[in-house]
Formats: structure tokens, sequence, C-alpha cells
């Protein structure tokens, strides 16, 4: 029995998602900015399972909230394509301490599923959709469904990947919307495999 429970844990720990990839729309670009849109992605660097988690978040509950807004990316915004822009004004937006609510429900869920694992939670930059959503769940007085220790950096496993001469980022065909925030999430989850199958097979072919 004890054998079975070891093997069957195995399994779960090469399949179950035990990553997740965040991505924001935001209306500032500092740490403070206001949320209005959160996506992620669970996965496993060693299966193709995967979760995802959307919301539209109501701009004037971030701002109410003491979240900012900057008058140049208001003005990116205006030049990004309409399916993009839809996010801005989304009938189905919820205030945003729901909306992070919902965000720490999944996480737990996730982790739940991990069976104990560590689950990495990756930014495009860790300094960028990590600290404006720790910086949300502080004004809205909310814990932090991750610890600092989880925090993983997109940017820093690209250049590594660069660095080893390969960058599937431009290669692997984009699918769905450019900035929404799950569909962003999933293609980031798809170079940042691609990389790390890359890492492997170099380290297997050194041993």
């Amino acid at each position: 029995m004890g054998a079975f429970f070891l093997l069957d844990k195995d399994k779960v720990m090469k399949t179950t998602p035990n990553e997740i990839m965040l991505d924001l729309e935001t209306l500032d670009n500092k740490p403070t900015s206001a949320i209005i849109a959160i996506g992620a992605a669970a996965f496993n660097y060693d299966s193709d399972e995967m979760d995802t988690f959307y919301v539209n978040v109501h701009k004037w509950t971030s701002i109410a909230a003491g979240c900012t807004v900057d008058q140049g990316t208001l003005d990116w915004w205006a030049r990004q394509g309409e399916a993009a822009r839809t996010v801005l004004d989304a009938e189905d937006a919820i205030p945003l301490k729901e909306a992070l609510k919902l965000f720490s429900d999944w996480v737990v869920k996730i982790r739940k599923s991990a069976h104990g694992m560590n689950v990495g939670i990756w930014g495009n930059d860790n300094t960028f959709d990590l600290t404006i959503m720790e910086h949300a769940f502080r004004v809205c007085n909310l814990p932090c469904p991750w610890n600092f220790w989880e925090s993983r950096s997109v940017r820093t496993l690209v250049n590594v990947g660069m660095r080893l001469g390969v960058n599937p980022k431009k290669d692997i065909p984009r699918e769905g919307v450019h900035h929404n925030a799950v569909d962003d999430s999933i293609h980031q989850v798809k170079y940042c495999k691609a990389i790390m199958v890359h890492i492997k097979w170099i380290s297997s072919d050194l041993i």
C-alpha cells in the first residue's frame, strides 16, 4: 500500500500544475498601478496540463482603493487594437477586492492540487505584475496568497535561454489577443516551457 502511494504521488508531481504564470492589465506602470484585469495560467514544466484564471476589474474600484493611473499608459491603451481595449470598459468587470479574493481562492485550489509542492508565482517581470498585485492586496487589507521566496521572473529565464542560444518567445506562434491577461499568460507559459526543454537537453548532454 505504501509503495502504491509513493508511485501515485510521483505521478502527481510530474503532471499536476505547480507553477502559476500571472499577467495583469493596468492603468499605470508603477507598483501602485490600478488593475483592470487579472489573468493567470497554472502549469507544470513536465506536463501539458493547464488551469486558467481570468477576471476583469472595475477600474474605478481600483482607483477608489488608492491605486494610480498614468496618462502615458492611457495614451498607450488608445493605440492598441479594439479587441484589447474592450478590457477598459468590460461589462463583466467586478470590484477589485472581490477579484483579489477570487484569485486567492484559485491559488489555494492550485496549491491543494499540488499536494504540498512549492508553487512558483511567475510574472513577465516580477517587479511589475507581482509587485502591483502585492500592493493591491495591501490596500484592500487582504493577505497575499504567495510567499516572497516563490517569486519568479520570466525575463530572467528568457535571458538564460538567449545565453544558451534559444529564444522561442518570438518563434512560437501567438494565439489569442495581445494584451489580454490570460492569453498573455498562456503564451508566456509556452515559451518558458520551450526554454526549459532546451536547458534540460543541454544538461542531459553534459552528463
